[in-house]
């Protein structure tokens, strides 16, 4: 699978990968496996805006975070830290790796992206949302701010 993008926690013992997965797919192994046996068609249905996004179709996959620990500089193990982010509105809500911060004590990753609503074809809307590098529930850190709110960065 290609990684999207990643940043490193500030002791380096840390990584948070971006991946295209399958919503459907609990595994890593099981996107790679429909990527390898693609249906016989090549139709798309579309339920909602945005089907396309600047220059690319969106297709069936979801951007979803990932954590990993590093150990002797490779990765041994991935988690999904979000699971259950199913939005398809852009289907890859993160433009680049500089809308994911970890934090400085490694324990949490805040990241900025756009959630699923009718008005998204029109709506600047991002917000900035927190889950522990381990995964866990997301919370919105800027619900009520119907700006965009974007690049997250931790104070040292």
């Amino acid at each position: 699978m290609d990684i999207e993008g990643y940043t490193l926690s500030s002791d380096n013992q840390s990584v948070v990968l971006s991946l295209d997965v399958y919503p459907e797919c609990d595994t890593l192994a099981c996107t790679i496996e429909r990527d390898a046996n693609p249906p016989a068609h090549n139709g798309q249905v579309y339920d909602s805006l945005m089907v396309r996004h600047w220059d690319h179709w969106n297709d069936d996959k979801v951007r979803h975070l990932f954590s990993a620990k590093l150990a002797d500089k490779v990765i041994t193990d991935v988690k999904d830290i979000t699971p259950q982010w199913q939005t398809d509105v852009p289907a890859k809500p993160f433009s680049g790796m500089e809308e994911v911060a970890i934090s400085p004590d490694g324990t949490k990753v805040v990241f900025s992206a756009k959630v699923k609503a009718p008005d998204n074809a029109w709506s600047t809307n991002f917000d900035l949302f927190e889950v522990a590098i381990e995964g866990g529930s997301i919370r919105n850190l800027t619900e009520a701010n119907k700006a965009w709110d974007a690049a997250p960065q931790f104070l040292r």
